[in-house]
């Protein structure tokens, strides 16, 4: 299953040329699931994706009533899953996956260096405030009955690597102690992309034996300009990774049951992967560029 996050900048009007070249970046990424960040409301990957869940109207996108921080769509099926902290910084959502198992994807923002949400709590103080509400329903979702996993994808507004131009050193700190308390695995440290070559700061987290399925496990791909030599699209790189969940170990019911009339799963069901192609103008190698 494809996974992939990106921020879509909406603090800039939606101009028909603008939504286009963005849409076509977001066909060429196929993507099973897309965690969008700073969507407007109503705007879709494509038609076979549907809404799962936004994030609620946030104080700090007034007076734009169409602004969300973070939304999930799937061509998958799936259900919202509610959380309990952060509803306007983050969602979360069930994704169904064959032979009755589930994943949890959880879709979030974590303040920036500048963010005045929580003033006057600011900086690194704002950011670990909100990174410690949401881990701990991160926490809360991964224990929920029938889970087979969970990925976390999003704008953390931070990297995990220097330079840090976004994030902070505390910062760094608690994304680390967090994930390694939740047991997550972040695919995308490391990852760096623009010219000259910078660490991203969206990111996709996994634990709870989901798994990539590439080396490196992660790819991005080039941010469009609206125009020709023009002004990029928006202001972030997105990122996207092809996982294999986990599959349900048969019980020692099912072993005693050669004529599978148990309802267990082989241990050795897998979800087909789809791989993308490349946006127009770049070629498949810059596209699918791994670091």
């Amino acid at each position: 299953m494809r996974i992939a996050t990106w921020n879509l900048q909406s603090d800039r009007p939606l101009t028909p040329v603008r939504e286009a070249v963005l849409r076509r970046a977001i066909d060429d990424v196929a993507a099973d699931v897309w965690v969008v960040t700073e969507p407007r409301e109503g705007f879709s990957p494509g038609p076979a994706y549907t809404c799962i869940t936004e994030s609620a109207p946030a104080a700090d996108l007034e007076p734009r009533p169409d602004r969300r921080w973070v939304a999930i769509w799937s061509r998958r099926p799936g259900r919202r899953l509610d959380v309990t902290a952060e509803q306007d910084r983050m969602v979360a959502a069930r994704i169904e996956l064959p032979g009755g198992r589930g994943v949890v994807l959880v879709g979030t923002v974590l303040p920036w260096r500048a963010d005045q949400r929580l003033a006057p709590v600011t900086g690194a103080a704002a950011f670990r405030a909100a990174l410690r509400a949401q881990s701990a329903a991160w926490a809360r979702l991964r224990a929920g009955t029938g889970v087979n996993g969970l990925c976390v994808a999003g704008d953390f507004n931070q990297e995990l690597t220097a330079p840090l131009r976004t994030g902070t050193r505390a910062g760094l700190g608690a994304v680390a102690t967090e994930l390694d308390r939740l047991g997550l695995r972040c695919l995308t440290k490391g990852l760096a992309t623009g010219d000259p070559a910078r660490p991203v700061i969206d990111h996709i987290c996994v634990g709870g034996g989901v798994r990539p399925t590439a080396q490196p496990p992660v790819a991005s791909w080039p941010v469009p300009a609206v125009r020709e030599g023009g002004r990029h699209a928006t202001d972030h790189a997105g990122v996207f990774a092809d996982l294999e969940m986990p599959a349900i170990k048969a019980s020692p019911t099912a072993e005693k049951d050669p004529h599978g009339l148990a309802a267990a799963v082989p241990a050795g069901d897998a979800v087909e992967l789809r791989r993308g192609t490349c946006p127009v103008g770049d070629s498949p190698r810059s596209f699918l560029s791994r670091s």
